[in-house]
């Protein structure tokens, strides 16, 4: 009768570790988009040097989503979350400004400046679009 259970160490022997492999490609691929390559460009030279075309997409991808920041790319979810913050800050202010005496003074400053501040922030981004 043939045995169905397999030596563990045969086992382990027959997997292959890629992950050094994808971690350097990952690497390379966020300095050559910081340098100015454009992906296009990488995803020819990774699929010409053997790599299959959705992993080298997935490569890619990763690459261009993690290098935002320092390729200087704001996203939407960048400005909004500076907004949203700006909001909660100005609600929390005015929820305090409907108390009364100081207090209420003090949270209605507060609320004001954090919307005055969230229409300056966009402003500044529009204009910095624009030029």
């Amino acid at each position: 009768m043939e045995d169905h259970n397999p030596d563990p160490a045969e086992a382990l022997s027959q997997i292959t570790d890629d992950l050094d492999a994808n971690l350097h490609a990952a690497r390379w691929a966020e300095d050559q988009l910081i340098a100015g390559v454009p992906p296009e460009a990488l995803l020819d030279q990774l699929t010409g040097e053997g790599w299959d075309p959705s992993d080298a997409e997935q490569i890619i991808e990763t690459a261009r989503k993690e290098t935002r920041a320092q390729r200087g790319v704001v996203t939407r979810e960048d400005i909004v979350r500076d907004l949203n913050l700006d909001y909660a800050n100005a609600t929390r202010g005015l929820s305090v400004a409907f108390r009364s005496g100081l207090f209420g003074l003090y949270g209605f400053t507060t609320g004001f400046m954090a919307a005055v501040r969230s229409v300056r922030k966009l402003k500044r981004f529009i204009q910095s679009r624009q030029n």
